[in-house]
């Protein structure tokens, strides 16, 4: 059996929300854009980011800049 991945489609409206609950935390990314101008013209650059995402998950091609991650260990305070 061929593992499968069920991806809803992501929405103008989400992508917005995800970056504007970013504000303040550091965005920049592989392209080094500056997060004023990421939160500035969101409305502008979300339905092209949405576009990019959906055409890399059906395609099966990511750029390998997002095979990338920063796992940090969060401790969480005993109660």
């Amino acid at each position: 059996m061929i593992p499968t991945l069920l991806v809803f489609p992501v929405t103008e409206e989400e992508i917005e929300n995800v970056v504007c609950k970013l504000r303040g935390k550091s965005l920049t990314g592989f392209g080094e854009i500056p997060e004023c101008l990421v939160m500035k013209y969101i409305q502008y650059i979300s339905k092209p980011v949405v576009h990019i995402f959906i055409a890399s998950l059906k395609l099966g091609i990511f750029p390998d800049t997002m095979k990338i991650a920063k796992v940090r260990l969060l401790h969480e305070k005993r109660r």
